[in-house]
């Protein structure tokens, strides 16, 4: 990695992890007024009734509306305007500017654009989440034969929840049913508070009681509704903070203070958990701002789930030219 793209990766991840806590507080409020609008009891009629296809296309489409993410809306449209402003900073003379506190809608026309996309991208992805992890529930309710009303009550609980979160949390409170103790200390993301009366158990035998058993679950669950959270937040903090970095560079193109004849893009794949293999390979390749990359991308990793390649633009001091890299 050259000391450029060391600089990126490191300004990249410091930005999203000053981002992260507000975008994670916003789809937790969103989240809780999608919980409040379900009715649990339209959901047990439906679901008693068969009617499921009609709780999934119109019931929960609708409790998943644009207005129920306002908040995450708002605190999108806050966090790439302000790091806009921080890019600006890092744009060579004269396109570096100083401006902080502007407006969203007083900005150019085309950054609006970039960031009326990037929110229906994350909006779109929480929304198809949270029906997701309600048809995973019903479906999981269904199949072990619990009642209407018992799974439409549990809904609520789960519109926080990822598709495999709620998977994980059934498959968990199974784990503690069957007195599979040994599997449920494996779990990473278990309340460790418990785990001396699940090894007491799993050495001497005996079970949980009911009670122990829907805490446990409880603080499971909990601990992996703030997992979805950062993770969706993270992945909207990443997604603020190139959109930003892009935003930065066309505004200055846009009011004529830097020519984009000799502008580059590179991509940089970051060495990190979540990497792609896929994207390895494309590490270093470099061409003209306003073309795609090999893949058809206009920019590094446009639109791929939690992904960290970010696009480091400079001018060339040449013609515009892949040489230039």
């Amino acid at each position: 990695m050259s000391r450029a793209e060391r600089a990126l990766w490191l300004r990249v991840n410091r930005r999203v992890a000053l981002l992260q806590p507000d975008l994670a507080r916003a789809i937790l409020r969103s989240f809780r007024l999608i919980a409040a609008a379900l009715s649990e009891r339209k959901l047990a009629e439906m679901i008693a009734t068969g009617a499921l296809e009609r709780l999934y296309a119109n019931l929960l489409v609708e409790a998943t509306g644009p207005g129920m993410f306002l908040p995450v809306q708002e605190a999108i449209r806050a966090a790439v305007v302000r790091e806009t402003a921080s890019w600006r900073r890092t744009l060579p003379p004269p396109a570096r500017l100083a401006t902080v506190g502007v407006a969203f809608d007083v900005l150019n026309p085309r950054v609006i654009e970039a960031i009326r996309t990037m929110e229906t991208r994350v909006l779109t992805r929480l929304g198809e989440g949270v029906r997701s992890a309600v048809r995973k529930h019903v479906e999981l309710g269904l199949q072990a034969g619990v009642g209407p009303r018992a799974i439409a009550r549990g809904l609520r609980a789960v519109v926080p929840l990822g598709e495999r979160q709620v998977e994980a949390v059934a498959n968990f409170r199974g784990y503690l049913e069957a007195g599979r103790f040994r599997t449920a200390l494996r779990r990473e993301l278990r309340d460790a508070r418990f785990d001396a009366t699940l090894r007491r158990l799993a050495g001497e035998g005996g079970s949980l009681t009911q009670a122990q058993i829907d805490r446990m679950v409880g603080q499971y669950a909990r601990r992996m509704v703030a997992f979805n959270a950062e993770t969706n937040a993270r992945t909207a903090a990443l997604d603020a903070v190139k959109t930003a970095q892009r935003a930065a560079w066309q505004d200055a193109i846009d009011r004529g203070t830097i020519d984009d004849g000799n502008l580059m893009k590179r991509w940089v794949q970051i060495d990190r958990p979540t990497k792609r293999e896929s994207h390895i390979p494309l590490h270093g390749e470099t061409v003209p701002f306003d073309s795609p990359y090999s893949t058809g991308q206009m920019w590094a990793g446009e639109g791929d789930w939690n992904c960290g390649c970010s696009d480091l633009v400079f001018v060339a001091t040449g013609p515009r030219a892949l040489a230039a890299a």
